[in-house]
């Protein structure tokens, strides 16, 4: 039997697209203006942008959790932070939200471009109405981009205006069949851009490539936080392996957790952490987290936060393979100091704060949390009639889907989601050992006379719960750890 887990049923009332778009007075010195996504831009004078993608199955988590609509408990948040909304609307593209908005009557409620309202007024868009806020785009163009496409861009649009004059199309929907690859060759590469913006399914682009980048060379301009989190650790000797410095890596994150997050709350999204190697070469791993990181809510093991740094380490490690089976010098590739600088936060107002007590959290935000501690996303769990050791967490396992919304509880209480590679043999049981389960398999097998049998145990070392099997034999070998 398996079932799909981290994929939230949802009725229409609880569903968001990627992009919001406000107006709002949000304060450029304040981070506030991070209460709902770690990524914003300022457009012009109140209006500003949000990326919800990183964050709103965590704000969808909390709503379900909370019994409310998304849209309710978004405002409620923006109201927390003392912010005053005067109108907002989402879409899955900027640009849509962008030349639809001042077309919108001012509103407390959510625009959605895809509802009907928004579709019917879209479709009284002209021309010149769809080429207003090009005006705004482009001194941020000509700004950050050296293009000779630029450069007629303007004269482009003045093109485009004439020639639908004089064809009489009045609306832009008027010839909404129409495809970017058409437009940008009449009109220009930037026009095309716009029409692809407004219309993402006529893109010449391979539906592949669309899903991989939404902004489709929308110029981003992200807001910085305040204050900045971050911290320096030079070691007192060159290290290599994870186990000879996860220690210290705990500390730092205590450390930023004591100077930047107990009292004001924030939850991580991304950092970049920088490892400084013996032969005076840098290099920039980027630790993400799925959905917003409370770090506050995981002291002292910092669980995530560990195990997101160690998936980063061991791609950089297996990227290393090669060059350093050509090197002479394998004392280079060893570290001897490392930074922390966090990039991406959520700011945490008082209305939030018991979303990420995960001590009392619901069921859904429980799901996020593991979600962070995971190195891949998990569509589904399976249960399988019997269990072997060798073929645990078996990998491309083809399983039925079955209807959502089931939570796995007491069929994981006695293995752990984490399994390692290489398991350590150990020579006794730790004192604070206790036994979970005994499993048998191919009893009749003479290849597998040692582990017909195996016993497997649960111990508590240097804070850490780890699984630990035990042969027909007496060999012991601690071959997981436990969240």
């Amino acid at each position: 039997m398996s079932a799909q887990v981290l994929s939230f049923n949802t009725s229409h009332d609880q569903q968001l697209e990627d992009y919001l778009l406000l107006e709002i007075d949000f304060n450029k010195k304040s981070d506030h203006r991070f209460c709902l996504s770690p990524d914003v831009m300022h457009w012009r004078d109140d209006l500003w942008i949000i990326d919800m993608r990183k964050s709103k199955r965590y704000w969808l988590a909390a709503a379900l959790g909370e019994g409310v609509s998304l849209e309710s408990l978004l405002f409620t948040i923006l109201e927390d932070n003392q912010l005053k909304l005067k109108k907002w609307v989402a879409a899955n593209h900027p640009w849509q939200a962008l030349f639809l908005f001042e077309k919108l009557k001012a509103s407390k409620r959510l625009y959605h471009f895809d509802e009907k309202i928004c579709q019917n007024i879209a479709k009284r868009t002209t021309w010149a109405q769809w080429l207003k806020e090009a005006k705004q785009l482009y001194p941020l163009l000509e700004k950050h981009i050296k293009s000779s496409k630029l450069q007629r861009f303007r004269s482009k649009q003045a093109q485009l205006l004439r020639a639908m004059k004089r064809l009489g199309l009045e609306y832009i929907y008027d010839i909404e069949e129409a495809d970017s690859s058409s437009m940008q060759k009449r009109f220009g590469y930037w026009v095309g851009k716009l029409w692809e913006w407004t219309f993402p399914n006529k893109s010449s682009e391979l539906p592949l490539f669309q899903s991989l980048n939404s902004l489709n060379e929308f110029l981003w301009i992200p807001e910085k936080v305040k204050e900045k989190a971050q911290l320096q650790r030079h070691l007192d000797y060159s290290v290599e392996q994870w186990e000879h410095f996860e220690e210290f890596l705990r500390e730092d994150f205590e450390s930023l957790n004591k100077k930047h997050y107990k009292q004001k709350r924030l939850s991580i999204c991304e950092l970049e952490w920088t490892l400084q190697l013996y032969s005076g070469k840098s290099i920039a791993l980027k630790v993400s987290f799925r959905n917003p990181y409370p770090i506050f809510s995981e002291a002292p093991e910092f669980t995530s936060a560990l195990n997101q740094c160690r998936y980063a380490f061991d791609s950089w490690q297996a990227d290393l393979q090669e060059e350093k089976a050509f090197s002479d010098y394998p004392e280079a590739f060893k570290i001897v100091s490392w930074s922390i600088r966090v990039t991406k936060t959520l700011y945490s107002s008082a209305q939030a704060l018991h979303f990420n007590d995960f001590t009392k959290a619901n069921d859904y935000l429980k799901i996020l949390s593991l979600e962070n501690k995971l190195p891949k996303a998990i569509k589904q769990y399976h249960h399988s009639e019997g269990f072997v050791l060798d073929t645990y967490l078996e990998k491309n396992k083809e399983t039925e889907a079955f209807p959502a919304q089931k939570l796995w509880t007491s069929s994981g209480m006695h293995r752990p989601l984490f399994k390692y590679k290489n398991p350590q043999q150990i020579q006794k049981l730790p004192t604070k050992s206790y036994f979970l389960e005994r499993n048998t398999t191919n009893w009749w097998d003479t290849s597998n006379t040692k582990n017909y049998n195996q016993d497997f145990f649960k111990a508590l070392q240097q804070k850490q719960y780890l699984w630990i099997s035990r042969n027909t034999e007496g060999d012991m070998q601690v071959v997981g750890k436990f969240d």
